[in-house]
């Protein structure tokens, strides 16, 4: 029995020991994305949908693209300590691997879950069949590079 798990360990601790080295990398762009996604969804998309301008301290709007300006501003020290954590996933990423690209494509998947759970939760609503396959295909391909970078 240990010695199949110790032949799978020396086998394949290479490639568990870079997937590890994703994963601060990960929960720091999930915190970061999280972050930007309940604002934006929150305060701006799920408004902008329901068609009532309002934000909580500044009160009620009349045309939408002056909800939106008040909206950004409102939203505004969420983006920062949102993008402070992105610039740190970057850090981890040069440290790691020597290359902000595995930050870059982490990111990018990150966003997009966070983009469909948001959707749901705030907007209630969800990719059709043809949308889901895309979006698997999206994600395998992106774990598959997230630790493929090189600096040309």
């Amino acid at each position: 029995m240990y010695g199949s798990l110790n032949l799978l360990l020396v086998k394949y601790g290479g490639l568990l020991k870079e997937l590890l080295k994703l994963l601060p990398i990960y929960t720091t762009l999930f915190s970061a994305q999280f972050i930007f996604s309940y604002v934006n969804y929150t305060f701006i998309f799920s408004k902008i949908k329901s068609g009532v301008f309002h934000l909580p301290l500044f009160g009620d709007f009349t045309p939408w693209w002056k909800f939106v300006i008040m909206a950004w501003l409102f939203n505004a020290p969420a983006f920062i300590f949102g993008t402070v954590l992105v610039v740190w996933s970057m850090k981890l990423s040069l440290d790691n691997f020597g290359a902000a690209y595995t930050s870059i494509i982490a990111s990018q998947i990150i966003s997009v879950i966070m983009t469909l759970f948001f959707m749901w939760y705030r907007m209630g609503e969800l990719p059709s069949r043809n949308g889901w396959i895309a979006l698997i295909l999206v994600f395998i391909a992106s774990l598959l590079t997230a630790s493929s970078g090189k600096k040309v």
